[in-house]
């Protein structure tokens, strides 16, 4: 069986560009080169369980799910999931858990990986547990039968040294006049005196962009988002990002009225980051921000 990459060498069909293929740096190629599988595989059919895909570890579907799982697992109850990782290929491997309160059942199949010896491995393992540091998320299940060491079934990268480019420019607010802008080291906030504050030279530490890039990545950001910046309430809030990660570009709108799911997880982002912001010891004496 081809070796899984839980390292974040990526192919992502949204992003443009390349990049140097080093561990845990984002790399992106042109749209002919993506995933063979866009969507979960025709072999889990209508199936119930949840699902949870992982794309190299840095693009994902149903996150949620595998995080569900763990806490439910955690408290004894029973409950199911699949994961799907993928081949550099694009061939998906699939882990099924099972909690049945007090131990973790594990099926790993992978006889669609068409480089590899089709295999279908089961083990018990006593519990699904979370390593969660400053720089990645495993979920991994320990003491499984037949084997020494705990198995990573969900591996989340999100080092920030490790790209060789991480910037963005957000806009934010009434007006998008609120403005975080790292490629210019720039900050433009609206204080409660209704003027703007312009404070160039404005660097944000390495440890805050790296919590920062940490919730880029837990956002999904990599992931195709469908998001609307329709909204008939007045006055409104609007949103743009513009994010740079190696050689890749992404570009974010949306507006408050935008309550899907992903209209709230990027709300949500942008949140996390000025909360960030708001943390820098060089941070302007302005009490709140308007759109707060």
């Amino acid at each position: 069986m081809k070796k899984l990459l839980m390292i974040s060498l990526i192919i992502v069909l949204s992003l443009t560009g390349c990049g140097d293929k080093a561990e845990n740096k984002v790399v992106t190629e042109p749209v002919e080169s993506a995933m063979k599988v866009e969507t979960p595989s025709t072999k889990q059919g209508s199936s119930p369980i949840p699902i949870t895909e992982s794309i190299h570890g840095m693009r994902f579907i149903g996150l949620e799910n595998i995080e569900r799982f763990y806490q439910l697992a955690k408290e004894h109850k029973t409950t199911e999931i699949r994961v799907i990782q993928y081949t550099i290929e694009g061939d998906p491997i699939y882990y099924d858990m099972i909690s049945d309160g007090s131990s973790v059942n594990l099926v790993i199949d992978n006889s669609e990986d068409a480089f590899g010896s089709p295999n279908i491995q089961k083990f018990n393992c006593s519990m699904l547990e979370k390593e969660e540091t400053t720089t990645f998320t495993d979920y991994q299940l320990s003491e499984c039968t037949g084997l020494n060491e705990p198995l990573s079934v969900m591996h989340i990268s999100y080092n920030y040294a490790e790209q060789d480019l991480f910037d963005f420019n957000l806009q934010y607010g009434y007006h998008e006049m609120n403005v975080i802008d790292t490629f210019n080291d720039q900050l433009i906030i609206i204080g409660k005196d209704s003027e703007l504050h312009t404070f160039s030279n404005y660097h944000l530490t390495d440890d805050e962009m790296q919590e920062i890039y940490r919730q880029f990545v837990l956002s999904n950001y990599l992931a195709e988002k469908t998001l609307s910046t329709v909204c008939n309430q007045k006055p409104q809030e609007n949103y743009t990002i513009n994010v740079k990660i190696n050689g890749g570009t992404r570009d974010f709108a949306w507006s408050e009225c935008d309550q899907s799911d992903d209209g709230i997880a990027m709300s949500k982002l942008v949140k996390s980051i000025v909360a960030i912001l708001k943390q820098n010891a060089d941070y302007p004496d302005i009490e709140t921000l308007l759109y707060l």
